[in-house]
């Protein structure tokens, strides 16, 4: 068993970076060793900001926890998000998810194996 301590987590402040197109805070709480490469995260994400397209080799459980968001799966509509609410991305799935236009947006993430990236996202 691995405990984690709050207070000892990276953060990620993440304009900028090739993975989210807006203001977003990636706090890693447990980045888990391969095989698996599992990690779990929370993800802040200012009014408009979101990830770009991706996909996770075993899937991503997202439970939001604050804020208005938004996910949309690739060739589908997009569905709104609010607190309590929870995602079940299966394997594969290519996605991307983030804050609605005029709201924060905050998710757990629970991402299971490698993240394959993909292009930018544009807003529904």
């Amino acid at each position: 068993m691995q405990v984690f301590r709050g207070g000892s987590h990276q953060v990620d402040f993440s304009q900028g970076r090739p993975t989210f197109s807006g203001d977003a805070e990636l706090t890693s709480i447990a980045n888990l060793d391969a095989p698996s490469a599992d990690s779990v995260s929370v993800v802040t994400f200012a009014a408009g900001a979101r990830t770009h397209w991706h996909e996770h080799e075993a899937g991503q459980v997202l439970v939001v926890v604050r804020g208005c968001g938004v996910v949309t799966v690739a060739g589908q509509e997009s569905v709104p998000l609010s607190e309590g609410d929870v995602v079940i991305a299966e394997a594969g799935e290519i996605h991307w998810h983030g804050a609605g236009p005029s709201s924060d947006f905050a998710h757990l993430a629970i991402s299971r194996g490698t993240t394959t990236w993909h292009g930018l996202a544009e807003g529904p």
